[in-house]
């Protein structure tokens, strides 16, 4: 008898705390901001309601000026069919006028033709800078996602890892981008890139 009383008070402790364990597992619906820290500057990719998966590059905190007469994109790769939703930059320290930001498919690892584009028109500083993109279809492999500024004003900050990056001298800036991509751009990978994140739907 006693040994049954004792099995019940431990059973039943053990019944309680698996309880108590349960009950702190459930997992809120509460949408908060995804937060990159690297040193020296935290940035936060402002949240948007796209339903698919997002493609790109944080980044860190050091400044770097661009050229308009310079056409820029990084390697990314797509996973599976999606549609295009937008695309975000991270402006640095200064900008103003008119930023093409692109999509571009790939061709023996080059900028190919323009797949889609949205224009950033009012930079705004030291944040992230999001445009509309065009629900655009794209199947699984590598894209080019990237820019062209109308002036010399544009910052952005450099991205946290080493990516494949190009670049080409372009003529002047052009609306829509030049497409196909013109020939004589380099590849090379990359610790200069910058932070710039393609978001999809499904």
């Amino acid at each position: 008898m006693k040994k049954l009383l004792v099995g019940c008070v431990v059973l039943s402790f053990a019944i309680m705390v698996a309880g108590s364990f349960l009950a702190g597992c459930g997992s809120s619906s509460a949408t908060a901001p995804v937060t990159v820290t690297s040193s020296p500057l935290t940035v936060t990719q402002q949240p948007t309601p796209y339903t698919g998966a997002n493609y790109g590059y944080n980044c860190n905190g050091i400044d770097n000026a661009l050229s308009s007469v310079t056409i820029y994109a990084e390697a990314v790769t797509v996973l599976g069919t999606c549609k295009t939703y937008s695309l975000s930059l991270h402006v640095g320290s200064a900008g103003t006028g008119n930023v093409e930001l692109f999509v571009f498919n790939d061709s023996a690892h080059s900028p190919n033709n323009l797949m889609d584009y949205g224009i950033l028109s009012s930079p705004v500083p030291n944040q992230w800078n999001t445009v509309p993109l065009n629900a655009v279809s794209l199947s699984s492999g590598v894209y080019w996602i990237g820019l062209h500024a109308v002036n010399n004003n544009l910052h952005v900050n450099n991205s946290t890892t080493t990516l494949d990056f190009f670049d080409i001298s372009a003529p002047a800036y052009n609306n829509p981008p030049i497409s196909p991509m013109p020939a004589g751009g380099s590849v090379f990978s990359s610790s200069y890139g910058f932070g710039m994140i393609l978001d999809t739907t499904f």
